[in-house]
């Protein structure tokens, strides 16, 4: 793992909107930049464990629209540019990312070769819809032509109606 400067005190995990109830606003904004500092520092701080890493990265996610999900994912691109090991926990931002836009999270998240192959961002994001809407998840997938990427696409829906009800998967 790289060594980094030490990071600046995080700020809050809390969820803010403009008093208007907007989501443009500056301070929208300033909250929005201070929850995505707070992962990127909880995570490059030393002394934490990777239990407390995850639980706060957790937290903050579960604060997140799907906009900021996906400013999440870029950090944690970032992070990973910056040569840090971040595959397991970029994989909790997918889940969220599926849980909460579904189909149109397949959408941001695009395959990685041209051959049809599948990312494991994206297969995280299929499951999680699948878990959460699996109706629509299953619907989306019948819909997909033949060939490797509905090959493995077919174990993520599954795996994410298993994680539902074991007897929906079989």
């Amino acid at each position: 793992i790289a060594e980094s400067p030490p990071p600046r005190p995080a700020a809050p995990l809390t969820r803010e909107t403009a008093a208007d109830g907007s989501q443009g606003s500056s301070s929208h904004l300033a909250s929005r930049a201070g929850r995505l500092a707070a992962i990127k520092a909880t995570y490059v701080t030393p002394g934490l464990t990777h239990l407390e890493r995850i639980r706060r990265l957790l937290a903050a996610l579960d604060a997140m629209s799907p906009d900021e999900l996906l400013d999440a994912r870029r950090e944690f691109e970032d992070l990973a540019e910056q040569g840090y090991s971040v595959n397991y926990e970029v994989n909790f931002v997918y889940w969220k990312l599926g849980e909460a836009l579904g189909g149109r999270a397949l959408e941001a998240i695009t395959p990685s070769d041209t051959d049809g192959s599948t990312t494991e961002g994206l297969t995280r994001a299929m499951a999680a819809w699948a878990t959460k809407e699996p109706a629509n998840a299953v619907a989306w997938f019948n819909q997909l032509p033949d060939g490797k990427f509905r090959d493995e696409m077919s174990f993520w829906v599954v795996d994410g109606l298993c994680q539902r009800d074991p007897a929906e998967g079989a």
